[in-house]
């Protein structure tokens, strides 16, 4: 495609999403790639539209659903039948039907999903939870994944992901299935953890750096006062991954307690699933 050049759109607070479309990028390295992160909130505020010519990679968080500021988002870009690559990240659980939204809601905005995978990332709230992911051997399928999207635009041009889009859902206990389905049909963009649970304290290793005060998507943190605002704050932990010197960390010992159970609950490696 002439004059193509290659958009990397990401919400990633704690970077393996940059990471995975970055490598899926590789494989279009003919094309001059431009990045947008989407956690920049000033990113979030301009409006942004893409050619035909043009071919978007959108890497997005879940919790179940695509999860962050996703409204802002999706807001924010515009298509005209732009071939599209749906990328969500999950910590070796599940990423219910959030690839299902993301290829609803690019539709709407004049995209083509030609594409979508599932990638394995390291949790946000406990780094335990796929540990060191994505690792060599996930690169390896990020990898042939872009070179199969990039030889079907050569080949087919510009058409819909032709693979059926699954739903993951959790297979280990009823009680899991039954929560999963209810958070399915939640409005989007509406998944995000309550404010009692977003505790957020700064510690003595804090050397007010102001990192994660500018990694926060939005405006939540206060390093004045060395506070977070839990009403603000979506719980993406950015500025907990951000940071260098473990000078903030999350404490709600509820979450906390939760996340470390996915240890166990999550132990069995899941490998990536692509859709093309």
């Amino acid at each position: 495609m002439s004059d193509t050049k290659v958009y990397l759109i990401y919400f990633s607070p704690g970077g393996t999403t940059r990471k995975t479309v970055r490598t899926l990028s590789e494989s279009f390295a003919e094309y001059e790639v431009i990045e947008i992160d989407m956690l920049k909130k000033e990113n979030r505020n301009k409006q942004y539209t893409f050619r035909s010519n043009d071919i978007v990679i959108l890497g997005l968080m879940t919790l179940v659903k695509p999860f962050g500021p996703v409204k802002d988002i999706f807001k924010a870009i515009r298509g005209n039948n732009t071939p599209l690559i749906g990328i969500v990240m999950f910590g070796n659980g599940m990423y219910g039907n959030s690839l299902k939204v993301v290829n609803r809601e690019v539709k709407k905005r004049g995209f083509c999903m030609i594409a979508g995978g599932a990638f394995v990332g390291a949790m946000s709230y406990n780094r335990t939870v796929a540990a060191n992911r994505p690792d060599e051997t996930d690169t390896e399928k990020i990898r042939l994944f872009g070179d199969a999207i990039n030889n079907k635009l050569k080949t087919n041009g510009v058409v819909p992901v032709k693979s059926r889009l699954r739903t993951d859902w959790p297979k280990s206990s009823i009680f899991h299935a039954v929560k999963t389905a209810l958070m399915l049909y939640m409005p989007l963009g509406k998944i995000k953890v309550s404010a009692p649970l977003n505790r957020i304290e700064f510690t003595d290793n804090c050397v007010e750096c102001g990192l994660c005060q500018s990694r926060c998507p939005v405006g939540a943190i206060n390093l004045a006062q060395r506070l977070s605002d839990p009403k603000l704050c979506i719980g993406c932990v950015a500025c907990v991954n951000g940071c260098k010197n473990g000078g903030i960390k999350y404490t709600n010992k509820l979450m906390i307690k939760a996340a470390d159970a996915c240890i166990n609950h999550f132990k069995g490696r899941r490998e990536p699933e692509t859709f093309v």
